[in-house]
């Protein structure tokens, strides 16, 4: 769903283009002798933030794919996880090892080992801690990682089901560090396609706006402030990108 900034957007290229149309409709007596103003450029400026859009929806279908596909390919982590510290416990391995494991199972899962204790006096202020949450994609493979790095040095560990084998989770790894990669390559094409996009919009002087606003005190000088034309296009409204 596109957010009101973005409507805006679009608003501004529909109102931009607009003016373009009453302009051509001006036939010969549209004749401003700023170049930026002609007609041809201000058509070749309507052509390209239309593509600067078309490209930038492209990018945000692009990102939003990735997303989704990451939270598929991080769906199985945390169930996951769980299958593998329950092997663990069955195995056989030192109750050190277990206890390692149970403490990466928790960062995985964002969990205290102990919860924080609310003050006896309500009147005192809950003691600031650090937060253990760690639960960005890129900790979580981390925390993960770590753990199938400690069951690969457990000789103890030899799980006949093929999804808890330390072979399969380093491709499962792969898959997620793959996943995160994606998602952070396309959130930078997205980004960078939106600053150019957003330039062509509300940059001073040569940006769609700017154009309009003097293409609007053009017609004004030509036509006069109470002319029909004028009054055509005074009321066209844009948006200016609050900083």
């Amino acid at each position: 769903m596109a957010s009101k900034s973005e409507t805006g957007d679009v608003k501004n290229i529909e109102a931009f283009k607009t003016i373009i149309n009453y302009c051509e409709s001006y036939a010969a007596d549209y004749n401003p002798a700023a170049n930026p103003l002609k007609l041809t450029n201000l058509q070749t400026q309507l052509s390209n933030i239309q593509n600067a859009q078309a490209d930038l929806v492209k990018k945000q279908t692009t990102l939003n794919t990735t997303i989704d596909q990451r939270i598929k390919t991080f769906s199985n982590l945390k169930p996951l996880t769980t299958k593998l510290l329950n092997a663990l416990i069955v195995s056989g391995a030192e109750p050190l090892n277990i206890q390692t494991a149970k403490t990466l199972t928790r960062k995985i899962f964002g969990k205290r080992a102990t919860p924080i204790q609310a003050p006896a006096d309500p009147n005192q202020p809950t003691p600031i801690t650090t937060s253990v949450s760690q639960l960005s994609y890129t900790n979580q493979v981390a925390h993960f990682s770590a753990l199938t790095e400690l069951l690969s040095a457990i000789a103890q560990y030899q799980p006949n089901e093929t999804e808890l084998q330390t072979a399969q989770l380093q491709t499962y790894i792969t898959q997620l560090e793959n996943a995160n990669t994606s998602v952070t390559q396309a959130n930078t094409n997205y980004s960078n396609t939106k600053i150019i996009r957003n330039n062509q919009l509300y940059a001073p002087q040569t940006g769609i706006i700017d154009t309009a606003y003097y293409v609007k005190s053009y017609i004004k000088s030509l036509y006069g402030p109470s002319s029909k034309q004028y009054k055509q296009i005074s009321g066209i409204k844009f948006t200016r990108k609050k900083e």
